[in-house]
């Protein structure tokens, strides 16, 4: 018999990468028929006031969420991007580490915008800039404060410190700069190959290192805060490129959990239990995830049973960020069955 999902805690809004305000989300979910969600932005919680609101006028269940980047650094393991859900936190007792987290963004974007003003000052872009694909006019320099005017406007919505992808700063340069090539237009038309020109020609504009807190202290921050941490997306493709993870889920299920290994998912998510780790998430690989999509009933039954092992918890996770591409994803996970 097919399972009902009444719940869905991954999503995001235009306070980060979603597509979507806070208050659509949430009138969204309730048209799908869920009955509680998370919102889960980027780093930042500036959109769950809103969501709360829009929660108590349309009788649905919103839950406090975060999904913080993080690193994670064990002996000969080293994984640059583990995303932790925070969940059902006092918001007023994590404002403290959102802070942290914004004025970290900041700036990077900071710096970023120092190299590309180093950049169009330089002999290189003279030589450079007249003979490209996708030349730049009319230029001056730019500033963090700038870029986040610009994405506030772009969004119709104000976040004073809001989430940027690579992608979107580009989008920023090329419509100030270049707007005849309409890098934006033409990315959400489908044409990838321009966007994938120009990145790789700006390609050094993103080499700064990126402050980010490592794994433990992301747990310890949410728990502290009163509430629940969970691993997302635990099988994501990008964690097993290079033997980072091995994918344990490809052997026979009794091979399941015995070597220990230190690139094991086992042993991974052993070591974030005892940093204070509460649940992993059963996750829609089917819509993010080209690589593993396909893999998902296994890859989530491995996480579910590997859940049991350690005594954590489960959390479904669509990763909804409204309207892109083949979304929204609200409230599915590619079966109408969870095995948990």
């Amino acid at each position: 018999m097919a399972q009902r999902i009444i719940a869905d805690y991954h999503t995001h809004s235009l306070a980060s990468d979603g597509n979507w305000r806070p208050s659509k989300v949430v009138t969204e979910a309730k048209k799908r028929g869920l009955e509680s969600i998370a919102l889960t932005d980027h780093d930042t919680t500036h959109g769950i006031p809103e969501a709360l609101q829009e929660g108590n006028r349309v009788g649905l269940k919103v839950v406090s969420g975060i999904e913080i980047d993080s690193s994670f650094n064990s002996g000969d393991l080293v994984l640059d991007s583990i995303e932790i859900l925070g969940l059902g936190f006092d918001l007023l007792l994590l404002e403290s580490f959102t802070e942290q987290l914004a004025a970290q963004r900041l700036r990077l974007y900071t710096d970023i915008a120092a190299r590309f003003n180093q950049y169009i000052s330089s002999d290189e872009f003279k030589q450079h800039n007249p003979n490209s694909k996708y030349p730049l006019i009319n230029l001056s320099s730019i500033g963090a404060h700038d870029m986040v005017l610009w994405k506030c406007r772009w969004n119709g919505y104000f976040n004073p410190s809001p989430v940027f992808s690579n992608t979107e700063i580009l989008f920023y340069i090329f419509d100030r700069f270049a707007p005849k090539v309409n890098l934006i237009g033409r990315t959400l038309q489908g044409d990838k190959n321009t966007l994938w020109e120009v990145m790789r020609e700006y390609n050094f504009l993103f080499d700064v290192q990126k402050d980010k807190p490592f794994s433990a202290q992301a747990i310890k921050e949410i728990k502290d805060a009163g509430g629940l941490a969970i691993l997302a997306h635990p099988g994501l493709s990008a964690l097993y490129l290079d033997g980072m993870l091995t994918p344990e889920w490809n052997q026979e299920e009794e091979q399941w959990f015995k070597g220990h290994n230190q690139s094991s998912p086992f042993a991974f998510i052993r070591s974030l239990k005892q940093a204070g780790l509460d649940g992993v998430e059963l996750y829609f690989y089917r819509g993010n995830d080209k690589v593993h999509g396909h893999l998902q009933g296994r890859i989530n039954m491995y996480f579910g049973l590997l859940s049991r092992q350690l005594g954590l918890g489960v959390t479904l996770g669509s990763d909804c960020h409204g309207p892109r591409g083949r979304e929204p994803y609200l409230g599915l996970f590619g079966s109408d069955k969870i095995i948990i």
